[in-house]
């Protein structure tokens, strides 16, 4: 099936793999990819590309898919391994944010940091997120975000609206242009999807995709 991640969109050629929580893709740069005719993907060339890192939530919950930390670094890895012995292994990341209109992603950002409790304003060490906190995270309280969809309401939770850049530096995962908006994966998380082709319509049911 085609599919594109990264900002701006890339596309890949991939293989649904239902075995398995890891999306995955050759990346630059490779020194042991295997050889392929389509372009590589290129994280550097993607405004939206985050490495997780080895405190949260998300590399935790993907041991059991292999996630590991090493000691050189602060970034989660991940190494995943098939039945036919092949495998695959990189660092494991995030790609896409949210993407909403700048005048609304302000609007957003000042009512979420007015209500935001148990964390002090910081820097996103990488440049990119503008709402970031200096924080625990378990203990970081930030207020309900709903999208309103037609015909839906979908609530998101923490893990849903923000995301751990680094060890100590939590930021809203959202991102203000004018080009294009995005539902990103974040924000999709833990959210069984359902598409129905024929009706037209997209449902939404919350759910632990850790233990389901």
């Amino acid at each position: 099936m085609n599919i594109s991640i990264g900002t701006p969109p890339f596309p890949i050629l991939a293989v649904a793999d239902t075995g398995s929580d890891v999306v995955w893709t050759q990346c630059k740069p490779c020194s042991s990819c295997y050889d392929q005719d389509a372009p590589i993907f290129d994280p550097a060339a993607s405004s939206s590309y985050k490495t997780v890192p080895c405190s949260s939530n998300a590399c935790s919950s993907l041991q059991a898919e292999g996630a590991y930390c090493s000691s050189t670094d602060a970034v989660c890895h991940y190494k995943v391994g098939y039945g036919d012995r092949s495998h695959t292994y990189g660092d494991l990341a995030l790609d896409t944010v949210t993407l909403v209109p700048s005048d609304f992603f302000a609007q957003l950002s000042d009512a979420v940091d007015s209500q935001v409790v148990g964390g002090e304003k910081a820097r996103d060490p990488q440049d990119f997120l503008s709402l970031c906190y200096v924080a625990d995270y378990s203990r970081l309280q930030v207020p309900p975000i709903t999208f309103n969809f037609q015909g839906a309401d979908v609530e998101l939770t923490r893990d849903n609206a923000f995301v751990q850049v680094s060890d100590t530096v939590t930021c809203l995962a959202f991102y203000g242009s004018d080009d294009a908006s995005i539902y990103g994966n974040v924000a999709q998380q833990n959210f069984l999807i359902g598409y129905d082709l024929q009706k037209g319509t997209v449902s939404f049911k919350p759910t632990d995709c850790a233990t389901n």
